[in-house]
């Protein structure tokens, strides 16, 4: 049985001075998932979403708005698939951080996820706990190699778990 509800929201792929935008899974976890996880929210990113083709040069998947009045925490990366590709002329690295515009790791510092790393299959974020008092965005930025593109990846899949508080009236507490 599926208890996600999903949510529609657009991310915006940075790259370069051109933006794009596609769809990137995003929930609101259930009332059953959010007692199980401590998080209100879930975000999956694979392989398929990582379209930068450039050599060496990073993705930011803006994903999620936030407003004054709301805050974000409680931040857990579950590496379900290590990124890889089949290019063994390489090492491979690919890098995840968590943040926003003011602070771009200020949930999740750089972590591995490539298979042809030292791949994190759990880390659990930054001990921050963050109230915006202006409009942002949370902000996914994933890193390849100095030698390989984004979308040179052929495999992986990641989950972040987290939680947004929203004290704007008529919105929550």
């Amino acid at each position: 049985m599926n208890y996600w509800k999903k949510t529609g929201l657009c991310v915006v792929i940075l790259a370069s001075s051109l933006a794009a935008s596609e769809a990137v899974e995003y929930w609101q976890l259930s009332t059953q998932e959010k007692s199980a996880t401590r998080a209100t929210h879930v975000i999956r990113v694979t392989y398929e979403d990582l379209t930068e083709a450039t050599t060496n040069t990073a993705q930011t998947l803006t994903n999620i708005n936030v407003s004054a009045k709301m805050g974000c925490s409680g931040v857990k990366l579950v590496l379900e698939e290590a990124f890889g590709d089949s290019d063994t002329n390489y090492t491979g690295s690919t890098s995840i951080t968590m943040g926003d515009g003011g602070d771009v790791d200020r949930y999740v510092t750089a972590t591995e996820v490539n298979e042809a790393g030292t791949e994190v299959y759990l880390k659990f974020g930054t001990t921050t706990e963050y109230a915006y008092t202006s409009a942002d965005t949370v902000d996914l930025v994933f890193t390849p190699s100095a030698e390989e593109s984004l979308s040179e990846l052929t495999a992986g899949a990641v989950r972040i778990y987290f939680r947004i508080d929203d004290a704007r009236p008529g919105h929550g507490f």
